[in-house]
């Protein structure tokens, strides 16, 4: 499951969930970005397909039950290009999305500026929740210019400071592989063993539990 950091919503964001709770009629506007490795390695067992049918999927939807009504969708796919698969599409039914999500894993791994244009695709002030879950199986082994991923963190540490929630999941990898994880605000793992509890072979949901803190600060 997934390692909690027990940190809180930043003030900031609180304070835009407080307000859209304020009025009956203003609903809190949420957009939840989901970035999928597709690189070769991701291929045994299509492994990238499992985890958007398994995680991706499942967790859409709960967030969609959460939310008491339709979410904002991005998803990303990358291996040696960046394609966007769905981008700001109000999704009421997570069925909608299994035919955008990637089917196929081959190539390289272009991870460091494909997040970039990602967070860098992110409208500022326009959501009063923004979660942003990432998984891949690798780093970066893509050339890149040498301060790429000094940008990407740096990305990353600005989307934090705007109130910006980050989960990174390692599959069949340590988190921290993934990224620097002073940057993540949550971090998880799942495996491709058999039985094992953090298998994505079986259905499994994984929501921040700050997206869940932030949502109840509304109540």
């Amino acid at each position: 499951m997934s390692i909690q950091t027990g940190e809180q919503p930043s003030e900031g964001r609180v304070q835009a969930a407080t307000a859209a709770a304020a009025s009956p009629s203003k609903k809190m506007k949420e957009l939840h970005v989901f970035v999928i490795d597709r690189s070769g390695s991701m291929s045994r067992g299509n492994y990238a397909k499992t985890v958007a049918d398994n995680i991706v999927i499942p967790t859409v939807a709960d967030n969609i039950a959460k939310a008491g009504g339709s979410i904002t969708v991005s998803v990303h796919t990358f291996n040696h290009e960046h394609t966007k698969e769905v981008e700001f599409a109000e999704v009421a039914d997570a069925e909608t999305l299994r035919p955008k999500l990637p089917t196929v894993a081959d190539g390289s791994t272009r991870y460091y500026e494909t997040l970039i244009e990602v967070l860098d695709s992110i409208p500022d002030g326009k959501y009063d929740l923004v979660s942003i879950q990432v998984f891949t199986d690798g780093m970066n082994n893509v050339n890149s210019t040498p301060d790429c991923k000094m940008v990407m963190d740096s990305k990353i540490q600005e989307g934090r400071d705007k109130g910006w929630l980050f989960t990174f999941v390692g599959v069949d990898i340590a988190p921290e592989a993934c990224t620097t994880s002073a940057n993540a605000d949550e971090c998880c793992r799942v495996t491709r063993t058999a039985g094992d509890a953090d298998d994505y072979g079986a259905t499994r949901v994984i929501t921040s539990s700050r997206v869940n803190s932030l949502r109840n600060a509304t109540v």
